[in-house]
């Protein structure tokens, strides 16, 4: 076979054979293959090639994973109850009731319509997800399934090509990293980085390859500078080479983090395998004491694993003035790190395999399953289907490791608290919190946690959950505990705060589902603006996000109709005249002025103090009693009144004079709301310069209310785009509740 495609069942023999030794099983799988080539006969792919081909290279990756025959006969099997006339009961005549109850499981979470994904995305991710849980083999075989169509994907359209790699970068690669299924993640996210974003794919790979022999010399002579080290130590047994990081990661770490190429050091990575994990430890001990190790790069993944099953010593060193980030790890762990949690399937000779069995072994060690139907249990408790988001938030997001006094360890998204860790603990612990120790300090139920803190909860027979928890909590597991305390407890009325929030996500769903009814009903998808274009639409109007918009159609202020034709379409007659990014000829004289006049491109304008508005915003001229032309956002309180009737005589038509913009910085002015804790400001400022942004000025002298403060920054960016990035990654920061501009 070639790396893309398998046409020949006796290489999926061949490689099964490998490692099942069982004739009545291999008789089994090669019965699957039978009935599969039976089915599918006369289907073809959109490349012409016989459908056959596809679940063969589905059940031949299935095999190189070693996962048992049951699964290897489902991935043979796995589109024919969905593309041909079989039935679940067919199935378990023909391979017993596992074997159907796989393929059916993969069948209901696979079966929708392709050109309807988007409306029924959320049922869509909510079967994927609730798979993981009852049954993994489940979403494995999608993994594999998954694999095969994105190595085959140019044979689509490049719009089906975009649907299916996004949410195969979203979703597929994000349970990959999850699992701990590595190698399969890397090649997911390659592949779909490619589609989606050819430019930068090709401009990374480009850098790669430009420097490739340079720095396969250094690691190589790194390399033999580590094992003439480690010979000398008859007892190591050891295997070293080094490993490449995949494109996709390079430009995670550039375009998040704001990196150079040449500042991502872990491009120079080296692995060492050892046969023991004493050996591990005395092999970092040698290089540590033969290079010049990096402070604070030590990372011990063996005694404490990553919540994915990831067990390695991480540790970067420095030789000859170059910095390379060494893995040392087991045979098993180097496995583990491959495939992940698939290695618990993998099948052993003459084993007894219990599924609910190796689930719970699994799960054990992931942390994730009881999450996932605790979610969806609150979430079908409050009727409310966005589990997809919920899940993304409290699993696949970043996380930390943190420890109960007895030593287990727990895993949180990145920035919970203490109250987030009594609730996971156990939902009365949570309820009845008072504050923790943190390493044997006291502090109180809304300080952040980190990797590494020891945790012991304080409880109180006193103590109830409140309102100002539902600020203090991150997870949505523990908020949604905590609003259900409070309905149950609380006697409420129209105006509280619960049932408001309960009441308003319900009517912004409804106004959303009425959108894109309106949209299918109309065919009128193709005339919707860009996500970018709608977002300055919303800005211009008031409103933050788009479920805010939903909620002022809720309200009233729109009808569905109004809001799809004055709002969301591309051609809307109320936006014609805010042009963002209109390019004007321009004649050496005026290329001095950052705005220019439409007609009038020599008379000169200055920049409104009062609003700051940057390039790529909306803006509008005003003329100023005695100051000239004075340049506003149109939004600006100061002009807003001025622009209407008699008095809009004032205003001019404006544009950005984009080549004279190009290469200079401007004020902007936010305001960031956030939730009073200890080393805030630190983490807002350290990001900053993380993200290279010049701060011009920090006014942190405010009122604390309710332990809610308002920090006022003015930094310098190009472009309206660059401050979008800038707020969307601060908002990232834990405690900080809203961003937005000033307005003096």
């Amino acid at each position: 076979m070639n790396n893309i495609t398998c046409k020949d069942f006796n290489e999926v023999l061949a490689q099964a054979k490998s490692y099942i030794k069982n004739e009545k099983l291999l008789v089994q799988i090669e019965k699957a293959y039978q009935y599969a080539e039976l089915k599918h006969q006369g289907q073809l792919r959109k490349n012409g090639d016989p459908y056959l081909y596809h679940v063969l290279s589905t059940a031949y990756t299935l095999t190189l994973w070693h996962l048992d025959p049951a699964t290897i006969q489902a991935g043979l099997l796995h589109d024919i109850l969905e593309d041909t006339p079989t039935s679940v009961d067919d199935l378990v005549t023909e391979f017993g009731q596992e074997v159907a109850a796989l393929v059916s499981a993969v069948t209901k979470v696979s079966h929708f319509a392709k050109e309807k994904r988007a409306e029924i995305k959320s049922d869509y991710l909510r079967k994927l997800y609730l798979s993981l849980a009852d049954d993994i083999r489940v979403i494995i075989i999608k993994m594999a399934d998954r694999l095969h169509n994105i190595r085959t994907i140019e044979f689509l359209d490049l719009t089906k090509q975009k649907v299916v790699a996004k949410e195969t970068l979203e979703v597929y690669a994000s349970i990959a990293h999850r699992l701990g299924m590595r190698e399969l993640q890397a090649e997911l996210e390659d592949r779909s980085f490619a589609v989606l974003l050819p430019e930068e794919y090709q401009k990374i790979s480009n850098l790669v390859k430009k420097d490739e022999e340079n720095r396969k010399q250094l690691v190589d002579n790194t390399i033999k500078e580590i094992r003439k080290t480690l010979v000398k130590h008859e007892k190591l047994k050891f295997d070293i080479y080094g490993r490449s990081k995949n494109l996709f990661s390079i430009y995670r770490k550039m375009y998040y983090f704001a990196k150079d190429f040449n500042q991502i050091h872990d491009i120079l990575a080296i692995r060492i395998i050892s046969n023991s994990v004493d050996n591990c430890y005395a092999i970092l001990g040698y290089l540590h004491q033969k290079f010049t190790p990096l402070p604070g790069k030590f990372k011990d993944y063996i005694a404490t694993p990553k919540n994915n099953m990831y067990q390695s010593l991480h540790t970067s060193i420095v030789n000859k003035n170059e910095i390379y980030e060494l893995q040392i790890r087991t045979e098993e762990m180097e496995y583990y790190a491959m495939v992940g949690a698939a290695a618990h399937w993998r099948y052993k000779d003459g084993e007894e395999i219990s599924p609910k069995k190796k689930q719970a072994e699994i799960d054990e060690k992931l942390n994730i399953f009881q999450t996932i139907l605790d979610l969806n249990t609150v979430k079908s408790e409050e009727a409310n289907a966005d589990l997809e988001t919920e899940i993304k938030q409290d699993l696949f997001s970043e996380l930390i490791y943190v420890l109960t006094p007895n030593g287990k360890v727990v895993t949180l998204p990145l920035g919970a608290t203490i109250l987030d860790f009594a609730y996971k603990i156990h939902t009365e612990i949570g309820e009845t919190a008072m504050g923790a120790r943190i390493n044997g300090a006291y502090s109180a139920l809304n300080t952040v946690l980190k990797t590494g803190d020891v945790v012991e909860i304080k409880t109180s027979k006193t103590v109830k959950p409140n309102y100002d928890w539902l600020t203090i909590a991150k997870t949505n597991f523990a908020r949604h505990k905590i609003k259900k305390y409070l309905i149950q407890t609380t006697p409420l009325k129209p105006e509280t705060k619960t049932k408001g929030v309960a009441d308003n996500d319900k009517r912004i769903v409804n106004v959303k589902e009425q959108i894109d009814k309106y949209l299918q009903d109309h065919k009128l998808r193709w005339r919707i603006a860009s996500s970018s274009v709608i977002y300055k639409r919303l800005k211009f109007l008031k409103y933050p996000t788009y479920d805010d918009f939903c909620l002022a159609i809720a309200n009233g202020t729109y009808t569905i109709e109004d809001a799809v034709k004055e709002v969301l379409f591309k051609d809307s007659l109320k936006f014609k005249d805010f042009k963002t990014r209109k390019s004007v000829n321009l004649s050496k004289s005026n290329k001095i002025n950052d705005v220019i006049v439409e007609n009038a491109p020599t008379i000169k304008t200055q920049l409104a103090r009062c609003c700051l508005p940057i390039p790529n915003e909306m803006i509008i001229g005003y003329i100023s009693k005695g100051q000239g032309i004075k340049v506003h956002r149109p939004d600006c309180p100061n002009i807003i009144n001025e622009t209407k009737g008699d008095k809009k005589a004032r205003t001019l038509p404006t544009v950005w004079n984009l080549p004279a913009t190009i290469m200079r910085t401007y004020d902007a002015g936010i305001k960031i709301y956030y939730l009073d804790r200890p080393g805030l400001l630190a983490d807002i400022i350290n990001l900053l310069n993380l993200l290279k942004v010049s701060i011009q000025n920090v006014d942190a002298n405010n009122q604390l209310i309710n332990h809610k403060g308002v920090l006022k920054l003015t930094i310098k960016v190009p472009d309206i785009d660059r401050l979008q990035q800038i707020t969307s990654s601060l908002k990232k920061v834990p405690d900080i509740i809203d961003i937005t501009r000033i307005i003096l």
